[in-house]
């Protein structure tokens, strides 16, 4: 989920100039420890800085935020995905609210807070959003995969892989509705098993991806890596061909790894975990100066959770 705005979703641009609020330098024990407690929050400063704010002021920075922009449905939904993805659930829970005030004839508005109910364990709840989500957009995948996954959790199985085949016709790369086709209580190995056969039916790198995440699990890295280069091979996104990179890079297969960075366009508008690895890459066979592009271009990325964002900053600030 995104948005168009240029602040970011944590709040914190009404806190940087805010006098009220007292910048302290803590030494890396103290931040270390009040974040274990919940006590602060991590964001990225305007340069990839790591830059720590207060729980309290973190929240009341993002529900003001919120609070200004409650008649826009689609930031409210932006800002809450990100929240959602950053694990902060109770703000995501009030962007999700005010998303559905603001107009509860958004189909965006019913999916996403379905998703937000089922983070929070309210199957039932999520269910009846996500409905809600079909009935207005019936060609949604994300509505079929989510409820299909919904489903599976409360134990109605077979209602789950029906979904999970309406969000296989619209999608056939739909990842999370492959994992519930596959999904048992009898091991890996025999999804894996089960994975295999649906790939004879299902043409496409999902079912690829999941193949390979399955034999990751089992220990098998040789087939991880295959089944991931498959899956690469035949239009595979990011998130698969940063598990590969990872992959490659643990086994200490450098050269196999940078030889497939090399190959990728528009590296710099790829996802940041991507990048992460392309850069760790780099820098594992002594190419320091690209692995230092690629370190600032995620540190001067405001789409990057802000962790990757001040870890890439670190690594700069290092070298």
């Amino acid at each position: 989920m995104s948005h168009d705005h240029d602040h970011g979703p944590d709040g914190h641009e009404h806190l940087h100039d805010d006098e009220q609020f007292e910048v302290r330098e803590m030494d890396e024990e103290q931040v270390r420890q009040l974040l274990e407690e919940g006590k602060l929050v991590q964001v990225a400063g305007p340069e990839g800085e790591a830059l720590f704010i207060e729980r309290e002021a973190f929240d009341e920075g993002v529900r003001l935020d919120l609070a200004e922009n409650a008649d826009n449905a689609p930031y409210l939904i932006g800002v809450g995905g990100l929240l959602l993805e950053g694990e902060h659930n109770d703000l995501a829970e009030a962007a999700a609210g005010l998303a559905l005030t603001a107009d509860p004839a958004s189909p965006e508005a019913q999916l996403f807070a379905g998703i937000v109910a089922a983070r929070a364990g309210r199957l039932d709840e999520s269910l009846v959003r996500l409905d809600r989500h079909l009935e207005m957009a019936p060609n949604s995948s994300m509505g079929h995969t989510n409820r299909a996954n919904v489903l599976l959790a409360l134990g109605r199985t077979e209602e789950a892989r029906v979904a999970a085949r309406r969000a296989l016709a619209l999608d056939p790369n739909d990842v999370g509705s492959i994992q519930v086709l596959v999904a048992g209580d009898d091991g890996a190995a025999a999804a894996l098993e089960r994975t295999k056969q649906l790939a004879a039916e299902v043409k496409g790198w999902g079912v690829l991806r999941v193949a390979g995440d399955l034999a990751a699990t089992l220990g098998d890295e040789t087939s991880a890596v295959a089944y991931w280069k498959q899956s690469m091979a035949l239009g595979a996104d990011d998130a698969t061909i940063a598990n590969l990179l990872a992959q490659l890079g643990q086994s200490g297969r450098f050269d196999e790894l940078v030889s497939i960075a090399d190959e990728l366009p528009r590296l710099g508008e790829r996802d940041p975990g991507l990048r992460w690895n392309v850069a760790a890459g780099y820098e594992a066979v002594g190419r320091v100066d690209e692995a230092r592009i690629v370190f600032a271009s995620i540190a001067h990325d405001s789409s990057a959770a802000p962790d990757v964002r001040a870890a890439a900053q670190t690594r700069l600030d290092e070298g």
